[in-house]
């Protein structure tokens, strides 16, 4: 709670309320949750998630994987 987002009761809108109002006068929370958001998504980037796919499905190291060929 109050790293990557905010957590209130389920079923709460008071509470939510409470969540979006204390987002809303506080600017540094707000900082803080927005800097740390984006770099705990920064792994799951497609710019660092596709070298990854490529690198395995481009593998030669593969063994027993049946292929197509044209």
């Amino acid at each position: 709670h109050g790293e990557t987002g905010m957590l209130f009761e389920s079923g709460s809108s008071s509470s939510l309320a409470d969540m979006i109002q204390q987002l809303m006068e506080d600017p540094k929370l707000r900082e803080h949750l927005r800097e740390r958001s984006l770099k705990k998504v920064q792994p799951f980037l497609l710019s660092n998630i596709i070298p990854l796919w490529e690198t395995l499905i481009f593998s030669k190291d593969l063994k027993g994987v049946d292929t197509i060929e044209n």
